[in-house]
């Protein structure tokens, strides 16, 4: 099961419509996130957005029960497709959707325990927002259901490297979502309304997903849903691994909110969700980038094509900090004065320098994202599994070493110190050894150049600041100043003659 062939060059000419298509759907999101949290902390107050996160975060866990699925279906799918392995992808398709139907159940079963005899005393809230909460964690719970199995379907994009298709009826949904749960809150409804909008588009999703990927492969649903022992044990390997390597990831992700609502006041977790999520503006700008190295490392792993794996991991990485670093700089300078005039509600209160913590781990983690993929994509789940362990089990012993004292700077810092120590004593020296590069020399060529060009942007905001004028306007100038400079400083000091010459041969070898 396949997607049709490009022509000649038109790998090149889909990825780029993969990663275009990519930030449209980045920015359509960015924007409805960007123009609905203020109206969502607004109509629901502080204590009720941080209901709603907490919500999602007892949800999103439930979702690790896949056990690995989803990166299997993935990475299998791009290669035994590179291979012509009709029979495997047909059995591959088949297992996975019985595989996630029945952990879609289980994850269903135990939501609805959780809203029904949760721990919900160990939250500060009010019983009328605990009430909320019982609804709210029983319909997403609901939604799983319907979540779990459909995934197969979001997956035969991703597999099949057909992010376009993805990303345009991803914008449709995501504009769809955004106006019914804006006219439900301007008419004075609740948390309650907003999970069964989710359930609701859920729903939807699935008939666009059929109505889309039946056209683009006939065969699919007659496809019968069946588990196929063979299948599960030439992937069981991979796919356990790498559940557990995305429970640590992303996990720690949410487990840092967990710790905050237990170790502080649950009021407090909305502005640190706030800055968290401006700082996420990093990691959203390489999105759309990273994840397409997945499925397309993996298919050069397949060929054994040694020597563009390595270009790809040094380009990739230096790319990956190239986007993140204006962004990054942006708002080290401006982002206290940008959260203020987004969300005045939400984040009154918030601790200096809070903000400033995030963006650097988040910029960290923009850089460490390609390593990560491209291990994944050569079978080294484990490692990266072993890896993140580390990094989780370090993190949550510093929190809760640093929140007593430091509060919601003790988080933040916490989170950064072990980012730093395991990505660049671990991660990185076992990716350039993975991938036959020099360590000091990767480093220099695609961190060390980056950070040179955002010094002289960094000295220039950092003069612009007092004199650029408060509200949006002045914001928006200061961004496009920041912009433009630090194309200039890329330019300049970002890459070399020697650096431009291997990327157009990577451009070369992906058109061919």
């Amino acid at each position: 099961m396949t997607l049709p062939e490009a022509s000649s060059g038109g790998v090149a000419r889909r990825w780029l419509a993969n990663v275009g298509s990519g930030y449209a759907d980045a920015l359509v999101g960015g924007l409805v996130f960007l123009a609905l949290t203020p109206v969502f902390v607004h109509s629901l107050g502080t204590g009720g957005y941080a209901v709603w996160l907490i919500a999602h975060t007892f949800i999103f866990y439930l979702g690790f029960l896949d056990i690995g699925f989803g990166h299997a279906q993935v990475r299998f799918h791009a290669r035994w497709a590179a291979g012509r392995r009709t029979q495997a992808l047909h059995g591959l398709l088949a297992t996975t959707t019985a595989g996630l139907f029945v952990a879609g159940l289980a994850a269903t079963v135990i939501g609805l325990l959780i809203a029904w005899v949760g721990p919900l005393q160990w939250f500060d809230a009010p019983p009328a927002l605990r009430g909320d909460l019982r609804v709210v964690l029983a319909l997403l719970s609901l939604n799983l259901l319907l979540a779990f199995p459909s995934a197969v379907l979001s997956n035969l994009y991703r597999g099949a490297q057909r992010f376009d298709l993805a990303n345009a009826r991803s914008i449709v949904l995501r504009l769809i979502t955004a106006g019914a749960q804006l006219v439900c809150l301007l008419q004075g409804h609740g948390i309650i309304i907003l999970a069964a909008i989710e359930l609701a588009m859920t729903a939807l999703r699935i008939l666009l997903d059929l109505a889309i990927l039946s056209s683009l492969l006939p065969d699919l649903l007659r496809t019968p849903v069946r588990w196929h022992p063979r299948t599960w044990r030439g992937v069981r390997r991979f796919a356990l691994w790498s559940a557990f390597e995305d429970l640590l990831v992303d996990g720690a992700t949410q487990l840092e909110q967990v710790l905050i609502v237990v170790l502080l006041p649950l009021a407090l977790l909305t502005p640190y969700a706030l800055s968290t999520a401006a700082a996420g503006v990093l990691l959203l700008a390489v999105g759309p980038l990273s994840e397409t190295f997945l499925p397309m490392a993996a298919q050069l792993h397949a060929e054994r094509n040694d020597r563009q794996l390595a270009q790809l991991l040094t380009a990739g990485s230096k790319m990956a900090i190239g986007i993140a670093a204006p962004a990054a700089v942006f708002l080290w300078v401006f982002g206290d004065a940008a959260l203020a005039l987004w969300s005045p509600e939400g984040v009154a209160g918030t601790p200096p320098d809070l903000l400033r913590i995030i963006v650097l781990n988040c910029l960290i983690s923009t850089f460490l994202t390609t390593s990560a993929m491209m291990l994944l994509a050569a079978g080294r789940v484990r490692t990266i599994a072993l890896l993140t362990l580390l990094e989780v089990l370090l993190s949550t012993l510093l929190i809760v070493a640093l929140v007593p004292r430091y509060g919601l700077l003790g988080v933040a810092a916490g989170l950064l110190i072990a980012n730093v120590f395991i990505g660049f004593a671990l991660q990185v020296p076992i990716a350039t050894a993975v991938f036959h590069l020099n360590a000091p020399q990767f480093l220099w060529t695609s961190l060390g150049r980056v950070l040179l060009a955002a010094t002289p942007v960094y000295a220039l905001a950092s003069i612009l600041q007092p004199h650029v004028p408060a509200g949006l306007v002045g914001l928006m100038l200061a961004a496009g100043a920041i912009g433009a400079a630090y194309l200039v400083a890329l330019l300049l000091l970002g890459t070399t003659a020697k650096e431009r010459a291997g990327y157009i041969v990577l451009w070369q070898e992906m058109r061919r």
